[in-house]
């Protein structure tokens, strides 16, 4: 059987170092601003003028962390951008950065450890929050593979291109034979494959490729919550963190 989708809005963000560098860059924006406000479209301009980022990569980053509950409105950017939970996030990196650059102590493997740990907790929170922000096309993608690990223990590509199949109004396999599907691919992969719709804004021709373009960013942001471990190509649900799900 073959799939055929379409690709679906991509959150275009991960949770890398060069975003977390960045993220605390906006922050201490934030900080020095003290009782001045100034809009968004504004601060597009003054980050790239101050080196902090492009102001592209600012229409990407900013509505992303918003949804992810890790700052506030950003209509007019004030001190107050950051929430407890973005702040905590941003000492946690500080820390983290910290302890990797301090010189090695009994005590330095351990703090540096419960850090990472923090660090998970905290986007683990991140991504709930966007599961249940009904207008996050994203969060909505990340909330049905949430679901779909905690019924199959694992995912792999195809199989997230089964779940954007059963998010269409028609799906070509029905959730109700989910399982069923899964156990005679796992058992033979040949028995599922799919194809992406991919049109060429110069010409409106749609092509066919064997790939999703989105996958990474999904499986990246829950590889770095912790919510799941990837091993040759599958990522499988942490069972340690389930219960948070």
């Amino acid at each position: 059987m073959v799939l055929r989708i379409q690709n679906p809005n991509s959150p275009q963000v991960k949770y890398t170092p060069n975003t977390e560098e960045t993220l605390i860059k906006f922050r201490n924006y934030a900080a020095k601003l003290g009782d001045k406000k100034i809009l968004y479209k504004e601060f597009q301009n003054e980050a790239e003028l101050l080196g902090i980022t492009t102001g592209k990569y600012v229409r990407v980053e900013f509505p992303f962390f918003f949804k992810a509950g890790i700052i506030n409105d950003y209509s007019y950017i004030s001190k107050d951008l950051f929430t407890n939970l973005g702040n905590a996030y941003c000492k946690t990196i500080e820390n983290i950065l910290l302890l990797k650059n301090a010189p090695y102590s009994e005590q330095k493997d351990a703090m540096l450890q419960k850090s990472y740990e923090t660090r998970q907790y905290i986007l683990r929170t991140t991504v709930l929050n966007m599961t249940k922000t009904i207008d996050c096309k994203y969060g909505q993608v990340l909330k049905r593979v949430l679901n779909y690990l905690v019924n199959f223990n694992s995912i792999n590509e195809t199989e997230f291109a089964l779940i954007l199949d059963q998010m269409k109004i028609v799906p070509t396999i029905p959730i109700s034979e989910t399982k069923e599907i899964i156990t005679k691919y796992r058992e033979n992969p040949s028995t599922l494959k799919f194809q992406v719709e991919k049109k060429t804004k110069e010409t409106g021709k749609i092509d066919l490729v064997d790939s999703t373009n989105c996958y990474s960013y999904y499986i990246g942001i829950l590889e770095e919550a912790g919510f799941v471990i990837t091993e040759n190509g599958r990522s499988f649900l942490n069972q340690k963190i389930k219960q948070q799900i």
